[in-house]
């Protein structure tokens, strides 16, 4: 099965109110090694407990996105009447970015909580000494993007649960006792 379409169906299963461990022995089957591969594609889905435990976080940081879209915008725009085009490739990239993120966020893409928080640790590394950026505004726009990547960082820890590899014992086909690893999801 292609990666992209077990994705989808560990979303639907997760979605539909399974649990990461169920739906981690439902597609590894009977095996014994454990596929940490097939563990990070089902940790990156939430559950429903999940989403509905951070709500409110999420929601802030859905607004937090939308307000660091608008000021991309309005510092691209003021560049361009402005004439400053130094900073406008720069800045409708991070933009786009910021959009992307949104889209993301909302759908619970697979760590795009991690991608936010990037664009936003990226921006307020640049150098705030940019059109339609006053001295008066340097510091809400480093706070700004300093809670946005510290709260998208946050929900990309919280939401994603923990796994261990731990071995277990198991009798093989001749009778033999052995030891296999398996993978134990937090939630």
């Amino acid at each position: 099965m292609a990666t992209s379409e077990q994705r989808k169906l560990i979303r639907s299963k997760i979605e539909a109110g399974a649990s990461p461990q169920q739906v981690y022995d439902e597609l590894h089957g009977p095996g014994n090694a454990a596929d940490e591969q097939l563990a990070d594609l089902v940790r990156y889905v939430p559950t429903l407990e999940r989403r509905a435990e951070y709500r409110t976080a999420q929601l802030v940081l859905l607004f937090l996105l939308a307000l660091a879209i608008a000021w991309k915008a309005g510092i691209v725009a003021s560049a361009v009447l402005g004439e400053g085009w130094s900073s406008v490739v720069f800045n409708s990239a991070l933009g786009i970015g910021y959009a992307i993120a949104l889209l993301a966020v909302a759908k619970y893409w697979r760590q795009a909580h991690s991608l936010a928080g990037l664009l936003a640790f990226m921006d307020i590394l640049h150098d705030n000494d940019q059109p339609g950026s006053s001295d008066g505004m340097v510091l809400p726009v480093i706070l700004l993007f300093g809670v946005l990547a510290v709260l998208s960082l946050y929900l990309q820890r919280m939401l994603a649960p923990d796994y261990i590899k731990v071995k277990e014992p198991y009798v093989n086909a001749d009778g033999q006792k052995r030891l296999k690893q398996v993978v134990r999801f937090g939630d």
